[in-house]
């Protein structure tokens, strides 16, 4: 009996210090490593601004957006100027709109803290539905192109890919071209989170494994002493 309250304390002291790894490790490779990802820093005074007016008679945003640089136009949830796009996430999105004019293309860049290995990006796009026909746009990385993309008046759509980093790193969202002028991309709630090494993955099992033995083992009704 002694024997057998030993062992069932060392397993559960076992699987307990993995558990709080494991717990930690799972917090760690959700958490976002976007500064402002749903656009909501600073607040939106009135319905919609560019961050740059690129020389045109636009409404310009009083101070910048906070962690991104470019021109593209913070837009308030379901502003009518905008086809009255409801925000996939929080009070405000981002337009990305082909043309400001006639030349400025619509672009948007983070400067990100990364530590090298693997990371997935993940974000939402939706299409103008008045004055908007279809808009394109890629997604890069340090200038690597990761991926291309259109928007023709649709509903908000999710995506994701994943890739590499040897450090700090350039998250960009640069308008390629679009059907008429205004065509426009819409973008909301993006997020960069770490995909766990191969290893941690690991401890995680052990620490699932463990704490399923060990319940397993205090669950088991107690044998007849002998």
């Amino acid at each position: 009996m002694i024997r057998h309250r030993l062992s069932t304390a060392l397993l559960v002291t076992f699987a307990a210090l993995p558990a709080a790894q494991a717990s930690s490790i799972v917090s760690a490779s959700a958490t976002s490593l976007v500064a402002n990802g749903s656009f909501e820093s600073p607040a939106l005074t009135g319905s919609y601004c560019y961050l740059s007016g690129g020389g045109q008679p636009v409404p310009v945003c009083g101070g910048s957006l906070s962690g991104w640089t470019g021109n593209a136009v913070v837009i308030a949830s379901g502003n009518g100027s905008w086809g009255g796009e409801t925000a996939q996430s929080g009070a405000d999105f981002i337009g990305l709109q082909y043309a400001l004019g006639s030349s400025v293309f619509g672009h948007l860049s983070q400067v990100l803290s990364l530590g090298a290995g693997d990371y997935q990006l993940s974000w939402f796009d939706a299409g103008r539905t008045n004055w908007g026909g279809n808009a394109t746009y890629e997604v890069l990385v340090n200038g690597q192109l990761l991926g291309s993309y259109g928007t023709s008046g649709m509903a908000w759509t999710a995506h994701s890919l994943t890739f590499h980093s040897t450090g700090s790193s350039t998250l960009s969202f640069n308008v390629t071209g679009g059907s008429q002028i205004d065509s426009t991309s819409f973008l909301d709630n993006v997020s960069i989170t770490r995909v766990p090494e191969p290893a941690s993955w690991a401890l995680v099992a052990v620490a699932l494994a463990g704490l399923g033995v060990g319940s397993r083992r205090r669950s088991s009704p107690a044998r007849s002493a002998r």
